[in-house]
């Protein structure tokens, strides 16, 4: 009964993008590997393999993003975003929105865009931002977005409406079908454990020292079109070795070629809070501009464990993410750190909510975690599992009182609401507000800090659901097209 989503439900659930897939939207790139429609070779091919280029070219630049005092909104069709999302990308706005600014006597007021298709929202005096955004679509379906309490910013909100998009092919992600050639493998090694890109080999050709898989997707990490394959060998005392190349222009059916020829030193972590059956290890390079995917690891104890740390790479930085599944719902942290470092030790939020309920009036959580969450979103499905309404909120008085109360106005669409899922969210530093942005995902838009409150990727999340089949749900989806 829970198993089928359409797109638009699916863009309500697609945090998922940054924590466990990703071929844009800023987060993690992810690679998929072999599947089950994989053609059996009797031996390893002999192919020529394209040939690989030194380090990542400089990509084009970004128009760079400069501090505000305001929530700056787009609301944009979401089919004309391809590729890496930005908040100066160049995106068609929609017009099937209303945007309303909350007013001192507690009503709201209807706000026009301004002429570079952007909403700019004035901070009240606790330094948040009140508004909503009402999207109709052209077939009556309603979606509201309410930014109850948020701070100065960038934000981009969805239309699920396809508009036709002339520079679409120019924008799309030039991910490509390659195989991958394997050599400098250890015979006595496992090769159950080998990963591209972080991901598991879950089919191959072993013969000798050499190895081969058939579909690997890579997806560029940069705007000059750039790739990077990083094949990941553990060893049968505990190690890891690895090899790499960087690419560009990578065409399908390519043939790579890469030897494993480096030992990854390992650095050991410890943490205060479990950090649970599965971590993923992430990079940032110069030269990219989003985070690439290197390794996916499940440690035997939850409290302390190694990672390695792939040193003939030139990385800017690792951001580690790792989940913990609780009788209540789903601890994310992430947690950023320099490749410089020789040992790590996490200072985990211990964020919970229990007792979700929700009615045309309001919904209300019970904080059961030893910390309190400084944001809570939430997302709220009626029976037929159509999105119909969501909120963020920093809010003291929500906060505190653990209660959103929707406006008047709202309640008839929320009158056959039956699911709602929470998510609440910290950060270590006070004034890192990317955990802002890595919860609003939840809710189905984006959002960017302004860069000098945008230091690291260090945040602590916790999401639950008022019904075990909605949260396992959104579990299980996976999403890989939220900007397909």
């Amino acid at each position: 009964m829970f198993k089928k989503f359409t797109r638009v439900q699916r863009l309500t659930i697609y945090l998922l993008v940054s924590l466990f897939t990703g071929c844009g939207g800023g987060g993690g790139q992810e690679t998929s590997l072999i599947g089950d429609q994989v053609s059996p070779v009797s031996q390893i091919p002999a192919t020529e393999a394209v040939a690989s280029i030194t380090a990542l070219n400089t990509a084009p630049g970004e128009q760079q993003i400069v501090d505000v005092n305001q929530a700056v909104l787009r609301h944009v069709h979401r089919n004309t975003i391809h590729g890496e999302l930005t908040p100066s990308g160049n995106y068609i706005a929609s017009e099937n929105a209303k945007v309303e600014v909350l007013t001192a006597l507690g009503l709201y007021r209807e706000i026009t865009a301004q002429s570079d298709a952007r909403y700019r929202i004035d901070l009240q005096e606790n330094n948040l931002a009140y508004f909503r955004v009402t999207n109709t679509k052209p077939n009556g379906a309603v979606r509201v977005h309410n930014f109850f309490g948020v701070p100065a910013g960038y934000y981009m909100s969805f239309d699920s409406t396809n508009v036709e998009d002339d520079e679409l092919d120019n924008l799309q992600p030039q991910c490509q079908l390659v195989s991958v050639r394997i050599t400098g493998l250890n015979q006595q090694d496992p090769t159950s454990g080998l990963q591209i890109n972080g991901q598991t080999l879950i089919d191959g050709i072993f013969e000798d020292n050499q190895g081969y898989a058939k579909d690997v997707t890579l997806c560029p990490v940069n705007q000059a079109n750039d790739y990077l394959a990083l094949v990941v060998s553990p060893t049968t005392d505990g190690g890891i070795r690895y090899g790499y190349h960087f690419y560009n222009d990578l065409q399908g059916q390519d043939v790579l070629e890469i030897n494993i020829e480096h030992q990854a030193e390992l650095m050991p972590w410890s943490s205060d809070l479990d950090m649970g059956n599965e971590y993923r290890l992430y990079a940032n390079m110069p030269g990219a501009s989003l985070q690439h995917s290197l390794y996916k690891n499940s440690p035997l104890n939850g409290l302390t464990g190694s990672l390695p740390k792939f040193n003939a790479l030139a990385l800017s930085d690792y951001v580690l993410q790792s989940t913990v599944l609780t009788d209540n719902g789903l601890s994310l942290y992430s947690r950023q750190f320099d490749v410089q470092q020789n040992s790590m030790s996490f200072d985990l939020g211990n964020i919970e909510f229990d007792e979700v309920s929700i009615n045309p009036l309001d919904t209300s959580w019970t904080n059961t975690g030893t910390d309190q969450a400084q944001l809570v979103t939430g997302l709220m499905f009626d029976i037929s599992l159509t999105q119909t309404y969501a909120f963020i909120s920093m809010d003291p008085d929500v906060l505190s009182e653990q209660t959103f109360n929707f406006p008047l106005d709202d309640i008839i669409g929320l009158a056959d609401t039956a699911f709602v899922a929470l998510t609440g969210a910290s950060a270590p530093e006070q004034q890192n507000m990317r955990y802002v942005g890595n919860a609003a995902l939840f809710s189905g838009f984006v959002y960017w800090p302004n860069p000098q409150n945008s230091q690291s990727n260090n945040t602590d999340l916790f999401i639950t659901a008022n019904g075990s089949p909605l949260l396992q749900l959104m579990l299980d989806q996976k999403i890989e097209d939220f900007v397909q």
